[in-house]
Order: structure tokens, then sequence, then C-alpha cells
């Protein structure tokens, strides 16, 4: 018979770097935004990525990621917040290569303005490679020094050299310098504060708060299952696979010698078993594993042969 298993699912730049929103709980008239522009002088064989983390206001870190490849600094990433404290929030921005910090790095601890688009900017200095600063300062042009910004230190947004034409990083259709805030998805609202990446990040439909984290809702057909969300790593996995089939991790192997075949579909891995098997536990790993001529599983999954002397036969009924 068939039956589907069940599953279980940087000289300069001019380009933005990648959105990140702290969706909150209600938007005010005008967006409270904070622009973090992160520019460097370090060779440019030095690094190949810059990568800035925000702690969020409710805890919890995201991760926005650019290749230089793609494109030279600055890079910008967009903060929006709505409700709640301005403050404060750490940012941090690193330099990489290999996908591995290279030890320099900038970092900020600010708060937003209401109403108002600033300016914040993190600069990776080739006069910080070397030195060591302690875990309450933070390297400024080989300088260590307090990582405190206060918001009047912050300048209004006007654009990089004058301008907000920057476009987003591995997408080409988006412009990352015009930021209105009625375009930003702020998830489910009602259930509370938290942290959630603004344009969505790829195969991503939708978002919700749940206890301070945010929550992506994948497409149809896709799943997160390396379990990390950034602006450039969303729901990468198709679940039509042997190993990711209907969900993350939900095997669908090669059939076995009780089965006829197996198939990964849309609702996950079909199974035809054999005659006089079954797949009495819905579980694809193990497929067809019940024998139909044993009691209790008597030409189908959970049935008996009840009274004296009954029995289950080979042919899968019970004998009278």
């Amino acid at each position: 018979m068939t039956r589907a298993a069940k599953g279980t699912s940087p000289k300069k730049i001019a380009r933005a770097f990648a959105l990140l929103t702290l969706a909150l709980a209600c938007a005010p008239t005008d967006p409270t935004q904070l622009v973090v522009v992160v520019d460097s002088d370090l060779a440019s064989d030095a690094f190949d990525a810059v990568e800035v983390s925000v702690l969020g206001l409710e805890g919890g870190e995201q991760i926005a990621r650019a290749n230089l490849a793609d494109g030279a600094l600055p890079r910008y990433v967009v903060l929006e917040r709505r409700g709640g404290a301005l403050g404060p929030l750490d940012v941090e921005a690193r330099a990489m290569r290999d996908g591995a910090p290279i030890g320099i790095a900038r970092k900020a601890r600010t708060s937003f303005v209401r109403e108002r688009t600033m300016r914040l900017d993190l600069f990776l200095a080739a006069a910080c490679v070397g030195q060591t600063c302690d875990a309450t300062q933070t390297c400024e042009r080989g300088d260590c020094v307090s990582p405190d910004v206060a918001p009047e230190q912050l300048v209004p947004w006007t654009g990089l050299d004058g301008t907000n034409d920057a476009g987003m990083p591995n997408d080409g259709d988006v412009d990352a310098g015009d930021v209105d805030a009625s375009d930003v998805d702020a998830g489910d609202v009602d259930a509370g504060p938290c942290t959630c990446l603004s344009p969505l990040p790829p195969d991503t439909v939708g978002t919700r708060c749940e206890s301070g984290r945010c929550v992506y809702e994948c497409a149809p057909g896709v799943g997160n299952c390396d379990g990390r969300i950034d602006a450039v790593n969303g729901c990468e996995q198709s679940l039509d696979t042997r190993e990711h089939c209907g969900a993350c991790d939900a095997p669908c192997p090669e059939p076995t010698a009780f089965e006829v075949r197996r198939e990964c579909t849309a609702s996950g891995c079909v199974i035809e078993c054999a005659a006089l098997r079954d797949d009495c536990n819905d579980d694809a790993r193990d497929g067809c594993e019940t024998d139909l001529t044993q009691n209790g599983n008597c030409g189908m999954c959970g049935k008996t042969c009840e009274g004296p002397g009954n029995a289950c036969e080979a042919t899968g009924r019970c004998r009278r």
C-alpha cells in the first residue's frame, strides 16, 4: 500500500551592505533608523569580506555579511527601530578572510534618535593591526577608546557621497539607500518585540516574534536546514531531496527489500510497500517495517486477531 511518511521540516565602496531591521511594537510617523557605514584603509588583499553584528535590545545577535568581490567599501547596514526603548544598541564591524575574522574590528554602543535617520561610521583601520584593547574598549585608528557613541554625536544620514543609490548585495533589484518604513516587514508585532532582517532573507515569506526571537517563515518547498538566517542565506535548502524530504533532516532513502518504491514529493516521502508489509510507525527511515502476518498487525496496522485460537495467518488474515 502507499502512504506519506511524516516529515520534520573593502579604498572606497558604493554599495549597500544589507538591511537589518529592529522590528518592534509599532512604527512612528517617521522612521527611527540608524545607518551603519563600514569603511577601511586595510590592504585589499588583507580581507575579502566585512561582517556587521547587531545585538538587539531584546538580546540575540544577527549578522549581515558582504563579500568585497561584489563591490568595494564603504558598505552600509540600515537598522530600524519600531517602538520600545531606543538603546543601548551594540554594533560591531569585522574584517573577514576565508570566512573567519582577521582580528580587526570596530564596535560601538549607541542609541537611536526617535523619528530620525542617523549615521554611525565604523572604520576598520590598518593602524589597529596588532593593537589589543581590553573588552571594555575598541580600536579606533590605532587607539583604544570607549565604544560609547552618544546619540548627539551621530549625524543625519544623507547618503554615501551625497547619494543613497547603493543597491543590495546579491540583489540588484533592491535600492537599499531608499528605505521606506512602510516596506519593512515588522513581523507579528502583537507577539512582542524582536530583531528581524529586512528585506526578508532569500526564500522567506514572513516573520513572527516568539519570546524575543525572530522566527522566519520559509517559502513552500524550502527550509532553513543549516539553522542560519542572514541577508544572503535564508531558507537555503530544497525539500525535495533524499536527505531533506518535505522537512529539514527528514530522510527519504532508497527503497528497502520490503518496498516497491520510495519517492520524495511535496508532501514528504511517499513509500509504496510490498505485499503484506506496511509503514505502521509513519517513519520513512525504517520504511515498511511492519510484517502484516503477525498478530497485532494482521493484514493492516494495529489489527489484532481476537478470540480463542485466533491467529494471524500468512495471508494476513485472522484464522477463525
